[in-house]
Parts: structure tokens; sequence; C-alpha cells
């Protein structure tokens, strides 16, 4: 074969997708939503599917709520008179009397035009050719877009309004390293800076941090797909270890199941990661152990993408997250949404609304979520005013031992507090945390 017919473009290309299926190249050719695109992230593995279903993203129950809600709905300005492209309006003629996300699309304005969508290495680009200060404008994009939705779901909600406070942090307030693990005493700092996270933030704890339950990552300088692919997943697993802080008290061979979200923009273009871990794998893969039961070590450090070289010691690969290898996880990804676009902007909309509505649900394997929900337990039923003779001793009997052991239960609740807020003896018990008393993740 003639040497000077290996660089043509049809080989390389080729040698493109084969160096990629196996995690060692910076391009990739796959976009298929069956075709996984393979993430090494140091001892673990990533399996990123792309442009999957939002129905695979999001329960189907709460995107039926969605779809009944009215704000997916509305229509902004720039959609107007059955306009498909927004991108073509002068901003400058937006009514105050129609402000719903004005802000957003006035911000959007000043966003880079990638020429690229991201998924087609659009994060490949010239950075002398657009200016610093137009990658910030992503992150204002976002906040509007978050925070708009948010108010548009409290509504006259008065009440949740004042406990519950959805914003999106700022870059530059968070100075510490991000921190995630991939094993045992496998701790790492080299995840990106998020552009901010979505928080939730109880006005009952006003001095402390806020719930982070969303990273979002917006595009800033030039790199490889493969490697803003990267920094993304990375970030996710840094929030699976703030979630998992929330779970101090639960013992390192009993870690729930946690699931994580990412919020993504590249210069229009909107996009959402999500990425489920199951309890019986990360318990394995972090402490060697699940629920009592040791495991060897050779069952949790198998060599990586060999089929079959890992059997399932937690459970069935459904309890998996069908995928024996225990340090292989999947990453779902959603389509690109353009927010220029009059459909998309649509479909963005009504994910994001069907997102939020998952999330401050007690369904959401979220953990700072689910602390809030074991804080704030749903009242009693009301009594009847008749009842029965038997029904009236037992009641007799119950406000009796109550007031007996009142005493006790104050007790035993301040000792959960203090151990899930990180004090107390209740968090010896999961020790994959013992020395991470610097708080160096935390914000």
């Amino acid at each position: 074969m003639d040497p000077g017919l290996a660089d043509t473009p049809v080989e390389k290309m080729k040698k493109d997708c084969e160096e990629n299926k196996s995690g060692r190249g910076e391009l990739t050719c796959s976009r298929t939503p069956e075709d996984p695109i393979i993430i090494p992230i140091h001892s673990v593995t990533a399996k990123l599917y792309l442009n999957r279903p939002i129905e695979e993203l999001i329960p189907a129950e709460h995107l039926k709520t969605a779809d009944e809600s009215s704000i997916p709905s509305i229509v902004p300005w720039v959609f107007r008179a059955g306009n498909q492209n927004g991108s073509k309006k002068d901003l400058d003629f937006w009514s105050d009397r129609e402000p719903y996300f004005m802000n957003l699309f006035k911000a959007l304005k000043q966003t880079p035009q990638f020429e690229r969508p991201l998924y087609q290495g659009g994060s490949e680009f010239d950075e002398e050719a657009i200016p610093e200060e137009k990658y910030y404008f992503q992150g204002s994009v976002m906040h509007e877009f978050i925070e708009q939705i948010f108010n548009m779901l409290l509504g006259d909600d008065r009440e949740t309004t004042d406990q519950l406070v959805c914003h999106l942090g700022h870059r530059r307030c968070i100075s510490a390293n991000m921190a995630y693990l991939t094993g045992c005493n496998e701790r790492h700092y080299d995840a990106p800076t998020p552009s901010g996270f979505v928080a939730l933030q109880m006005n009952d704890r006003p001095r402390r941090s806020p719930y982070y339950i969303a990273p979002v990552s917006i595009t800033y300088e030039p790199e490889s797909f493969i490697s803003a692919v990267s920094g993304k997943i990375k970030m996710m697993l840094t929030n699976l270890y703030l979630n998992l802080k929330a779970h101090r008290h639960r013992k390192a061979d009993q870690i729930p199941d946690q699931e994580v979200y990412l919020l993504g923009l590249h210069g229009s273009r909107l996009h959402i990661f999500h990425a489920f871990f199951p309890g019986k794998k990360s318990s394995i893969v972090w402490c060697g152990r699940s629920s009592q039961k040791a495991f060897t070590e050779a069952s949790t450090s198998a060599p990586q993408g060999t089929p079959g070289s890992t059997s399932s010691p937690a459970g069935t690969p459904d309890e998996l997250d069908g995928e024996p290898d225990l340090r292989t996880f999947r990453v779902l990804a959603t389509r690109e949404y353009d927010l220029w676009d009059r459909s998309d902007f649509r479909a963005a909309t009504r994910a994001l609304v069907a997102l939020f509505m998952y999330m401050l649900s007690s369904e959401s394997k979220i953990g700072p979520i689910e602390a809030v929900f074991e804080r704030f337990q749903p009242k009693p039923s009301p009594r009847k005013e008749e009842t029965t003779e038997d029904e009236a001793t037992a009641e007799q009997a119950r406000e009796k031992y109550d007031e007996e052991t009142e005493d006790e239960a104050e007790i035993s609740k301040q000792a959960q507090n203090r151990a899930w807020l990180g004090f107390g003896e209740g968090c010896e018990d999961f020790d994959l945390f013992a020395d991470y008393v610097d708080e160096s993740a935390g914000f």
C-alpha cells in the first residue's frame, strides 16, 4: 500500500473512530443514541449516550405534569406571528408588557455564536475570534432561564417561596477545589469549576451554604469534544460526592441510590446530562463491601472494557443499572436544544419544568433533597370526631406513651440532626467521609 494513502481523510476518520471506541481518541464520530462513547475517568469508565429521549432522563409522570402546566405553552415575543427563528428579531422592540423570557433572550443575543453544536465538536473554536466577556453571558442565560421557570412554578404560593429559593451561583464565588472519588482513598481534584449550581436555600438556615443539587456547565475555552464531556462528567462526580454528604449517618456499605443531573449550554444550545449511581455498586467500588457482605479486590477491579469480566456480586444487572462491570456507569444526554428555534425552546422549557418538578418531589434520588424531606415529614390527617371505645382506649395509650418518651425522642432528634450536619457520633459510621473534615469541596 502506498504510504501516502495512509493519511487520506477516509483512513484518518476510520482511525479516529476506532481510537474513540477504545477511549484513547480525542475525536468522536459516534452520534447515534445506541452507540456509547467511552470516557475513561481514572479507574472508572463512563459510557456516554447522546441524543437520548427526554423520557429516559426524567420520569414520564413528571413530563405529563409538565405538559399539563401552562409554562411550556408560553410563546415569547421573539416567536410571535409564527416566527420560527428568534435570532432575526430586533430585541430593542420587545415590549415591557410581555416580559416572559425577555432578559433571557437579551442575554442570549450576547453569547458566542458557535458554528457547530457541541456534539459535533463545536467546542474546538478559535478563542481569539470570540471576546472573553461573551463566554460569561452563557451563564447569564442559564440564570435567567432557571430563575424564571422556578418562579413560574411557585406562582402565588408565597409560603413556599419564602422557604425555597432556586438560584444559580456565580462561578467566581466558587473558590474551593472540587473533589470526587473513583474508589476507596482515590480522591481527585481535576474537575473543572462549574459555571454555577442549581441550588436550594432553606431560609431557616440562612448562615449555612445552600444545597447544591445540579451543576451548570458552559463552554469557556477551546478543547476537544472528549475533553469537554470528560469535564462535565467529572463535575457530576463531584456533585455525587456532595449528595452523599447529606447521608453521613449511613454506613459506608449502605450507600443509597443516587442520581445527578447537569445542565449545559454551548452558545445557544442547551443540553441535559443524567447519571444514575446504584447504591450497591457505589458501596462495592468505594469501600469493597455492600450491606455487610464483603467482596474481594478482584471483583471490584477487573479489567475495564472486558464483557463478563466482573460478575454481579451485589445483585442482578437491573440493580446495577444494567452494567455488570462495577467500575462502569452510564451517562445519558439529551439532544441539543437550540433556544433560538421555537420548537426547541418549547421542548427545553418542558424538560426544565419536568426536571424541577421531579427534583422537588420525594421521588428524586438527590441527597440534599432527600434530607429535606426527612426533616419535613407530611402532617398526619385530622382525626375523626367520632371514635369507638376501642379507638379511644388506644388513643389514650398512645398519648401516655408519647408523654413518657418525649425527652428520649427529643434527644434522638438532636443527635440525628447533629450527625446530618457532620457532628457527633453518627457521622463516624460513614467512614467514607472520615478524613474529609476540611470541607474542601464545600462552598
